[in-house]
């Protein structure tokens, strides 16, 4: 419960599970983060699964527009539990060190509490004309991509949390929602290595420079030059590597375009 007075003298009004309801001015961010949650520990009731086997990584729900803020609030509360997840390409469970002092990273994911479900479902009273996906998605389009809420590969520019690339290591592949981004015919071991660092961080928004040093070449060089090669030849242009502006790591973000 918030006590503070406002810059203006106006005491705001409290986002405690007892005034949320239709009339709440609970900030939209927040209330994106929630229904997420509650989307997900939905499923895993359906299932009849642990609700950390679908628990939310917390860089989906910063690309989807929560803010640190929201999620710090909500563990605060006692809204939501948080723990971060350790699971590689190859593992057939999930495999998440839970809870900790530290407060979630975007290696971290988050599910509700009993109390944390309760709150969710009466936000979600609120609004009952707006899905969650929907709701997700065209919010994501409208601050990204404008009206539509879509580019050609059918994604916004930031993926949301059900849609990730996906490397294809026999064939040799990768895959964006559906389509065919890169097909290596002959080995590219520096390219290759980058998609392989993302596939092992489950496609988090950035990863290190993955690329072993090597006597005599620039790595900063090095690695420009195979974010350019990444870029370059793709059957459809829907993904975008990037540097991360030190030379230090590769980001990655889903774009339109048309086959090259």
């Amino acid at each position: 419960m918030f006590s503070e007075q406002s810059n203006d003298g106006v005491a705001p009004t409290s986002l405690g599970l007892d005034t949320a309801d239709r009339t709440s001015p609970l900030q939209t961010s927040l209330r994106r983060g929630t229904w997420q949650l509650l989307q997900a520990h939905e499923y895993a009731v359906d299932l009849a699964r642990d609700p950390w086997d679908f628990a939310v990584e917390v860089f989906a729900l910063r690309s989807s527009g929560v803010t640190m803020a929201d999620l710090r609030w909500l563990i605060y509360k006692g809204f939501a539990n948080h723990g971060r997840e350790f699971t590689v390409a190859g593992d057939t469970e999930r495999r998440i060190q839970k809870g900790g002092q530290f407060l979630p990273t975007n290696r971290s994911c988050m599910v509700l509490t009993d109390a944390g479900v309760e709150f969710a479902r009466t936000l979600r009273l609120g609004e009952p004309k707006k899905p969650l996906e929907r709701a997700v998605v065209l919010d994501i389009g409208e601050d990204r991509c404008g009206p539509s809420g879509a580019n050609s590969c059918g994604e916004p520019p930031i993926p949301p949390w059900n849609s990730l690339p996906k490397w294809d290591r026999n064939r040799r592949e990768l895959w964006y929602n559906g389509q065919l981004v890169k097909q290596f015919k002959l080995p590219s071991a520096n390219q290759e290595t980058i998609i392989m660092a993302f596939e092992e961080e489950s496609w988090a928004p950035r990863v290190d420079d993955p690329l072993p040093p090597a006597p005599d070449i620039d790595p900063k060089r090095r690695l420009n030059d195979a974010i350019k090669g990444l870029n370059r030849r793709q059957k459809n242009q829907c993904i975008r590597f990037m540097g991360d502006g030190r030379g230090l790591g590769i980001i990655w973000e889903g774009v339109g375009g048309v086959a090259k």
